[in-house]
């Protein structure tokens, strides 16, 4: 990293060994792969395989294949929340009931409420918890930031403020810092994960926060639900950070397109490179949203689609017709529903792991409809063939799109 952007960054770290955690879990859970000699290279390879296999399941898989385990990982949440795909509600309420770990706990409820769960008691857990967060008094200046993060040894003394605070509340330092760095800040940030318009008055109140990492969730979930009141807070927040850390702040401010955030950031961020890199970022993570949304539902419509397939298929090799036309009219009606949502994907940015999982379906159902076709009572297979044809067709445009986002 360059010296001169030293961000705001405590939380990314912590991000970071999420994203590790994704590749160890994965690895171990998602793919039984048996013992290899060590090989960097084909780590590597069984790495990127196993994350590309995590990402390309269903909300319904990462249930069947996580949700047994003793402490459910966050970015098995995480990722629940980008698939927006309401299946997923009864495994998120039963994990709620059992969880225990705060901060995992509270991203549940989190991904129940993004996922148009309507008891109010899971907002009104993350709301609780955040408020505890925003009302928190202990300090976490930019100067921390800068301090924690140029330690060599990780000393946790080298926060002042937060060592004081410490001695003032007969609280460990260790305990201090954690709270400071992960519970408070996690807190707001399930809050502003959930997107949820009843929020928008704590994570504005949360910009007055002495925590500056519980100022940067705050600014990112508003700036994400594009609540233009927060433009002008986020501004003054800015103005009165340090150099090295304004940049960070100013992030928030893309979202939005309003032109005066936009020349805000712009004057905020300085460095062109950075500015034009996070604008594709923003663009990048606001397309793909709608983008996931589209192949949730297309993934959805497939999972549905196959219980009338089975049920076609076996109306065919029962030589019951009047049971095989009213499967395949079912069968049509989801596979229809599933080729409008993935109709109307960009062709140029896909989930890319997603479409490789609707790709799978895909292929499955194809599989199906030629086994239907080569064994169906004879002048019979027309239906069949028909279907087929849609699908691949439809698969084709799916083989575009990934090798397109590909390339």
């Amino acid at each position: 990293m360059r010296e001169p952007e030293r961000p705001i960054r405590l939380l990314r770290i912590i991000h970071v060994a999420v994203h590790v955690c994704v590749a160890v879990a994965v690895c171990s859970v998602a793919l039984a792969q048996p013992p290899q000699q060590p090989n960097s290279n084909s780590n590597d390879a069984v790495g990127r395989e196993s994350l590309r296999a995590f990402s390309r399941q269903s909300a319904p898989e990462l249930v069947s294949h996580y949700f047994d385990q003793p402490r459910l990982q966050l970015f098995v949440i995480r990722r629940l929340i980008s698939l927006d795909d309401p299946r997923a509600i009864p495994a998120l309420r039963n994990a709620f009931e059992t969880q225990t770990e705060p901060l995992t706990r509270q991203f549940i409820a989190a991904a129940l409420v993004w996922l148009g769960e309507t008891d109010q008691k899971y907002f009104d857990y993350i709301a609780g918890r955040a408020r505890e967060a925003v009302n928190s008094d202990i300090p976490f200046s930019s100067h921390s930031v800068t301090a924690l993060s140029a330690s060599d040894s990780g000393d946790f003394e080298e926060s002042e403020e937060v060592r004081s605070w410490a001695q003032a509340h007969n609280v460990p330092i260790v305990q201090a810092v954690w709270n400071a760095t992960v519970e408070i800040p996690g807190a707001v940030q399930a809050l502003a994960v959930a997107r949820d318009r009843r929020s928008v008055p704590i994570l504005l109140e949360a910009l007055q926060s002495p925590n500056v990492l519980v100022v940067q969730e705050a600014a990112f979930g508003l700036a994400r639900m594009h609540e233009t009141s927060a433009i002008d807070p986020i501004i003054a927040i800015c103005q009165r950070l340090d150099a090295k850390n304004r940049p960070w702040m100013a992030k928030p401010l893309l979202y939005f397109s309003s032109k005066k955030a936009q020349e805000v950031a712009r004057s905020m961020i300085g460095d062109s490179s950075r500015l034009q890199l996070w604008r594709k970022d923003v663009n990048h993570e606001e397309a793909i949203r709608a983008e996931t949304a589209n192949l949730s539902q297309a993934v959805q419509w497939l999972d549905q689609a196959s219980v009338p397939l089975g049920q076609f298929s076996q109306a065919m090799k029962g030589g019951d017709s009047i049971e095989a036309d009213e499967a395949l009219k079912d069968y049509l009606r989801d596979f229809s529903n599933a080729r409008n949502a993935l109709a109307r994907l960009p062709a140029d940015k896909v989930d890319d792991g997603l479409a490789l999982g609707v790709l799978d379906r895909l292929e499955r159902q194809q599989s199906t409809l030629d086994q239907i076709r080569r064994h169906a009572p004879s002048g019979s297979e027309r239906a069949a063939t028909e279907a087929e044809n849609q699908l691949v067709l439809t698969r084709r445009m799916m083989q575009e799109k990934v090798a397109q986002e590909a390339q």
